[in-house]
């Protein structure tokens, strides 16, 4: 099995019937994969996660500036996915979670 590396709630932004909404899935990187679940006893049953996003060299992840909208604790992680980026966004609890996550 492929070693946990962090794990912790993230709110992620997605896209439903061309609306914008926020969900809070307990989020586990594993190996090279960003596994999304909605609650972390799913991980302990060893239920597929929600949904997965890849993490590879191609991979860009950035903190998003502060703006009146955004908190400050928001990140990106971009792929490229059949030659067009597909872009999540994510909201750590804290500005120190959100640079873990990025390391």
């Amino acid at each position: 099995m492929t070693e946990q590396i962090i794990s912790s709630f993230l709110n992620l932004q997605q896209r439903v019937g061309g609306r914008q909404s926020w969900t809070r899935m307990f989020c586990v990187l594993l190996g090279t994969n960003l596994c999304c679940y909605y609650s972390p006893e799913e991980v302990e049953a060893k239920v597929d996660p929600a949904f997965t996003i890849p993490i590879n060299k191609e991979t860009r992840i950035r903190a998003m500036e502060k703006d009146t909208r955004r908190r400050s604790n928001s990140l990106t992680i971009t792929n490229l996915c059949a030659g067009e980026e597909v872009t999540h966004t994510l909201v750590a609890e804290s500005v120190e979670q959100m640079y873990q996550w990025m390391e």
